[in-house]
């Protein structure tokens, strides 16, 4: 028979109250709570040879797409660039706990466009070739791994061997 509180005389103690949950029932873990953490400060460089940081694939097929906005976009070319040590720990936190990762969120930071329609280019415009040897270490090691487990379908093109000059007779 339950009574309420107020039935038990101060001083004296209430019973414990039940866990929650049914008997035998293992107890629920606390839901993580999503913490916003505030963008760090990060300083504007001027790179003294930008050509170092950053490269520009003109396109052989220029294309446009509809922008977030509704507006086209037409694009010719595309500048890949490198990317600071804050925005790949952005990549990997929001990559954080998922099952489905790609390389493609490193594309779009590097070039600005989504992955969407970074994976809607033909294959053999060089965009993808040229943002490889910019990815992070890490990202490296992901596309690595990626080619050993799904095979050289994921591979892509080996760089193209130093040209040498054939002796002379």
């Amino acid at each position: 028979m339950k009574r309420p509180a107020n039935a038990f005389p101060p001083g004296s103690q209430m019973p414990e109250l039940p866990p929650e949950g049914l008997p035998g029932e293992p107890k629920a873990e606390p839901a993580a709570v999503a913490v916003e953490r505030p963008k760090a400060e990060v300083a504007k460089l001027r790179f003294l040879d930008p050509s170092a940081v950053m490269k520009t694939v003109p396109l052989k097929y220029p294309f446009a797409y509809e922008g977030e906005d509704g507006a086209e976009i037409e694009v010719r070319e595309i500048t890949v660039r490198r990317l600071s040590v804050a925005e790949v720990a952005e990549i990997f936190r929001a990559a954080r706990g998922r099952d489905d990762i790609d390389l493609f969120p490193f594309y779009a930071a590097m070039t600005g466009l989504t992955p969407q329609v970074l994976r809607a280019i033909p294959d053999d415009e060089g965009v993808i070739e040229t943002c490889v040897p910019f990815l992070p270490q890490a990202a490296r090691e992901m596309l690595e791994f990626l080619i050993s487990a799904y095979g050289a379908a994921t591979q892509s093109p080996a760089p193209a061997p130093a040209e040498t000059a054939s002796p002379k007779s």
